[in-house]
C-alpha cells in the first residue's frame, strides 16, 4: 500500500484544465500589440468618415455631411424642456430627461450610420461574402438550401415556447415599460370578443391565419417530404382547439396548401420573399370564397370582373434585407405571372365600401395589389376573392401588426362614420400566423352606436 500524500501524486487533466481556465499567460509584447490592433480598428472608421468629410468640404460638396457634434444640442435642449415639464418630484424628472436623452442619442446613432461612408461600401460587400460563401445571411434573412431566403422572426416563431405557454405570456405582459405599453399576448380572447361584436351588427367571422414560409415551405431547411402539413409553433393545436370550442370560423388554409397543384406545391412562396407566390394566394381566395359565398347565398348577377395575366420580375423583401451590393446578381429574382383583376370598364379592381364583405387584412394580401411592394397592382387577395364571388368586396390593409392594426383602423371608421358597416355581413379576418407569438392581441372597445336588428349572423 502506497504511502504518497495526495500532493505527490500526478495533476489529472481535470485539475490542469481548472487551473488553465482561471489563468492564462500572455507575452507582455502580444498584449500591447493586441490593444494598439483594436484601438487602431476602433479609429479607422471615424477616421475614415472625417478624411473624406473634409475632402468634400475642400471641393465644396457639402451634400451629404456627416452628422456633428453639434446635432446633440437640441437633443440636450429637449431633456432640460422636459426635465421641467415632468411631474413634481427628481425621480419623475429624471425619468423624463433621461428617456428624452436616450432616444435623441439613439437618433444621432442611426444618423451616423446612414451617413457613413465606410459602412455603405465595406458592409454589403462583407454581407455578399457571408451570403454566398458561408450562407450565413443575417439577422433578419436567414439563407436556406437551394437559395431559399426566410425570415429570422418566423423561425423563432416555430422553434420557440408555445405561444399560449402561461410563462411565456406572462414574460410577454412584462415587456412593457414607463413608455411603451406592453402587449396583450392573450389571442384566443381577442378573437372571440371581435367575433362577438361583429355578432351583435349581425355580421359574422371568418378567421384566415396564414402560415409562415418557414413552415408552409421548409424545403430549405429539411428534406420533409412534400404534401405534409405545414410545421407550426407547438400551441397550434391547443390554439385551433380552443377556436373550435368557442365556434369561431377559421379557414383551415393547412389543407388548402396541401391540395395545391404539385407545380405550385413545390415553392408555394417566394423564394427572395416572405410572401406566398400568386398562384398560392389565388388558392387561398377561391377557399375563402367558398366559405363566404355559404354565408351570403347565391348571387343573381355577377360583377363582370375578368382577369389579365402580367409577368412581373422582382427580388422580395428579404433580398433587400441582406443588404448586398447593389451590382450582386445573387439572389436571382423571382419571376411571377400576375392575375390583374379588372372591372367590366377595363378599369383596376377597388375596393367599394358598400360592399356586404370585408377583407381586413396585412402584407399579405397587399403584396400583389400595393405597387410599393414591386410585385404588381390589382392582383392581391382582396381583388381574387372578389373575382370569385363575381361581387364587390371592401378592404382594409395594413402591412404590419396584423394582431391589432386593422381592427383598430376598423374601429376607428366605425367612429368617424356610424353607418361604415351598414351593408357588410361577413369580415374576413386574415393575418400572419407569426402575430400569434409576436403580436399585441389587446382587446378594443366597439364604438357606441346601435346595433342592427334586421340581420342575422347566421348564415341563410
Amino acid at each position: 500500500m502506497s504511502d504518497a500524500r495526495p500532493s505527490d501524486r500526478r495533476p489529472s487533466r481535470e485539475d490542469v484544465a481548472h487551473a488553465e481556465i482561471g489563468h492564462t499567460d500572455i507575452h507582455p509584447a502580444a498584449a500591447r500589440w493586441t490593444t494598439w490592433i483594436a484601438a487602431l480598428g476602433l479609429a479607422l472608421v471615424p477616421i475614415a468618415q472625417v478624411g473624406r468629410e473634409i475632402a468634400q468640404y475642400r471641393r465644396g460638396d457639402r451634400s451629404t455631411p456627416w452628422p456633428t457634434i453639434t446635432s446633440l444640442g437640441p437633443v440636450l435642449a429637449d431633456a432640460v424642456i422636459s426635465w421641467n415639464a415632468a411631474p413634481q418630484g427628481w425621480r419623475n424628472r429624471l425619468l423624463e430627461a433621461n428617456h428624452v436623452l436616450r432616444l435623441g442619442l439613439k437618433r444621432y446613432e442611426d444618423d451616423l450610420e446612414e451617413a457613413s461612408w465606410f459602412r455603405a461600401r465595406v458592409q454589403p460587400l462583407t454581407q455578399l461574402v457571408l451570403s454566398r460563401v458561408l450562407a450565413t445571411g443575417n439577422e433578419p434573412t436567414q439563407i436556406g438550401r437551394h437559395g431559399v431566403l426566410y425570415y429570422g422572426p418566423e423561425l423563432d416563431h416555430l422553434a420557440g415556447p408555445g405561444f399560449l405557454n402561461p410563462a411565456t405570456m406572462a414574460r410577454r405582459r412584462r415587456e412593457g415599460d414607463r413608455w411603451t405599453p406592453a402587449p396583450e399576448p392573450d389571442s384566443v380572447t381577442a378573437i372571440v370578443d371581435f367575433r362577438d361584436q361583429l355578432a351583435t351588427r349581425g355580421i359574422h367571422l371568418v378567421l384566415v391565419p396564414v402560415p409562415v414560409k418557414t413552415g408552409a415551405w421548409p424545403a430549405g431547411f429539411t428534406r420533409r417530404p412534400l404534401g405534409q402539413p405545414p410545421l407550426h409553433n407547438r400551441s397550434w393545436p391547443e390554439w385551433r382547439a380552443a377556436l373550435e370550442r368557442h365556434g369561431v370560423d377559421v379557414v383551415d388554409l393547412d389543407a388548402v396548401l396541401r391540395a395545391l397543384p404539385p407545380d405550385v406545391r413545390t415553392a408555394p412562396y417566394l423564394k427572395t420573399d416572405t410572401h406566398w407566390r400568386p398562384e398560392t394566394m389565388e388558392c387561398v381566395a377561391r377557399a375563402i370564397a367558398e366559405r363566404v359565398q355559404a354565408w351570403l347565398g347565391e348571387r343573381t348577377e355577377t360583377a363582370g370582373y375578368t382577369a389579365h395575366e402580367v409577368t412581373v420580375t422582382n427580388r422580395g423583401d428579404l433580398a433587400v434585407m441582406l443588404n448586398l451590393p447593389d451590382t450582386s446578381a445573387w439572389p436571382p429574382p423571382d419571376i411571377v405571372t400576375v392575375r390583374q383583376v379588372r372591372r367590366p370598364d377595363g378599369r383596376p379592381w377597388a375596393p367599394d365600401p358598400t360592399a356586404d364583405t370585408l377583407l381586413l387584412g396585412d402584407s399579405f394580401a397587399n403584396i400583389f395589389s400595393l405597387e410599393s411592394m414591386r410585385w404588381g397592382a390589382a392582383a392581391g387577395l382582396a381583388e381574387h376573392i372578389a373575382l370569385a364571388l363575381q361581387r364587390p368586396v371592401d378592404r382594409m390593409v395594413r402591412n404590419d401588426a396584423g394582431a391589432f392594426a386593422t381592427r383598430q383602423m376598423l374601429f376607428g371608421e366605425v367612429r368617424r362614420r356610424p353607418d361604415r358597416l351598414a351593408t357588410t355581413r361577413v369580415v374576413v379576418w386574415q393575418f400572419s400566423e407569426r402575430e400569434l407569438s409576436f403580436g399585441d392581441w389587446k382587446r378594443l372597445s366597439w364604438p357606441e352606436a346601435s346595433p342592427p336588428t334586421a340581420r342575422s349572423a347566421t348564415p341563410p
